[in-house]
């Protein structure tokens, strides 16, 4: 796992097993580093997942993935968060 400082950017990895039933959990504080939101990723074998996950943050400060794709069992899966691009607008 590493995360940046300064841009705020968190990219963690790990290896995919479709027999575990439960998400994986990531913690990252909104009120500080995401007040706008964020943007995340997962890649497998260098490349992008677009779809095959599922991903929740009902929780506060956690963010649960969920990989619905069993292809990608013992594969390594990168995560990335970083702050949304998107910035919020007030009038």
């Amino acid at each position: 796992m590493f995360f940046d400082r300064h841009t705020y950017a968190f990219e963690g990895s790990f290896e995919f097993s479709s027999k575990v039933h439960k998400p994986t959990t990531v913690f990252i504080n909104k009120d500080y580093f995401y007040q706008n939101g964020y943007d995340l990723k997962l890649f497998a074998n260098g490349k992008e997942i677009a779809e095959g996950f599922e991903v929740t943050d009902l929780l506060p400060n956690h963010v649960d993935i969920n990989i619905l794709n069993a292809d990608l069992n013992g594969q390594i899966i990168t995560i990335k968060i970083s702050p949304s691009k998107e910035r919020l607008v007030l009038e």
